[in-house]
């Protein structure tokens, strides 16, 4: 029986929607191997902190030290390191997960720099034994744009097993709207929105995944959950608004909210975009717009394809391309 081992090399101190996507993806490629008879070990390293300044490059010894395995997952901030370390290995694979881009999230200097020198890397220089691994539709054309056929990008988007949120559905509505999760990504004015919709006698929440945050507001509460805490509030919400400042990858609570049952309005941001189109959701780029579609009740036109699209069931036909490529060196993009 033959031998694999699959890694997944990461950093970071909770457990975001990108995590939980590369987790996903180290998931599915145990599960392929083992159900065509390999032996499979799957190992999650993380390094548990962020670094700032000249520290940053700890990562990077962090991620050339765990790049030893047959298949790599590997985040951006950590990837030069490992592709360094396997040039001379040409049977150990490294997947590289880039969700979205954004210059505004990365304040250091030298981040942006590492960044850049990355993806100047990935343009110009054929790396046999690696590839990019995006999250959304439009990043995957941005990059197979960008890297003109160089190194391979694959579509691994995020899947959900839909029927495990059916029974939320049957939720009872209230006068309460969720405006996403607190964090620096959202656009300013989300809070101006919140303004407006709590003297229209709307209760307006956020989630938060740091429990250090949770508290009541003047306009808006700030919750800290369980998962099934977060469905059910986020299903009895009228409507859920995901107005993103950055070029989102993808976005797990507009997904999440479409598979409980309650409407999302969002803004046309990266991967986002995606979603808001393919879901038949409401998209809106102002808070004016938001605003009017809330009070107006707006029923938006639902693509009812949507959640069997993005089905758990579906995982093999998305990882299709990247196992082909591990196996074979098939730079086929899809």
């Amino acid at each position: 029986m033959p031998t694999i081992h699959i890694s997944h090399i990461s950093s970071g101190v909770t457990e975001t929607g990108g995590y939980r996507q590369e987790q996903c993806l180290l998931k599915a490629l145990a599960e392929y191997y083992t159900l065509n008879g390999w032996s499979v070990t799957s190992l999650t390293l993380r390094e548990h902190r962020f670094y700032k300044g000249i520290a940053q490059f700890q990562l990077l010894r962090y991620g050339f030290i765990r790049s030893k395995y047959t298949i790599n997952i590997v985040v951006w901030r950590m990837a030069l390191a490992a592709i360094l370390r396997n040039l001379l290995a040409p049977n150990r694979k490294i997947l590289i997960p880039i969700h979205h881009y954004d210059e505004r999230e990365i304040t250091s200097t030298m981040g942006r720099f590492y960044f850049k020198t990355l993806m100047w890397l990935l343009c110009h220089i054929n790396f046999a034994n690696v590839a990019v691994v995006s999250l959304s539709p439009s990043w995957h054309r941005h990059l197979n744009t960008l890297f003109k056929g160089k190194n391979a990008v694959f579509l691994f988007p995020t899947l959900f097993p839909f029927q495990n949120y059916e029974r939320f559905k049957t939720s009872k509505k209230i006068n309460r709207i969720y405006l996403g999760q607190f964090s620096s990504k959202n656009h300013p004015s989300i809070f101006t929105v919140a303004k407006k919709l709590a003297s229209s006698g709307f209760q307006c929440y956020f989630s938060t995944l740091d429990k250090k945050q949770a508290g009541i507001f003047d306009t808006y509460e700030v919750r800290f959950m369980s998962h099934t805490e977060y469905l059910e509030w986020m299903a009895q919400s009228k409507y859920t608004i995901c107005f993103s400042g950055i070029n989102e990858g993808w976005n797990r609570v507009a997904h999440e909210s479409i598979l409980v049952g309650t409407y999302v309005i969002a803004n046309n941001s990266g991967g986002l975009g995606d979603l808001v189109r393919e879901s038949g959701s409401l998209m809106a780029n102002s808070d004016d717009e938001i605003l009017r579609f809330v009070l107006a009740n707006e029923v938006p036109k639902l693509d009812h394809n949507f959640s069997q699209r993005y089905d758990e069931k579906n995982t093999f036909v998305w990882l299709k391309p990247i196992t082909d490529f591990l196996l074979h060196g098939t730079k086929l993009n899809r």
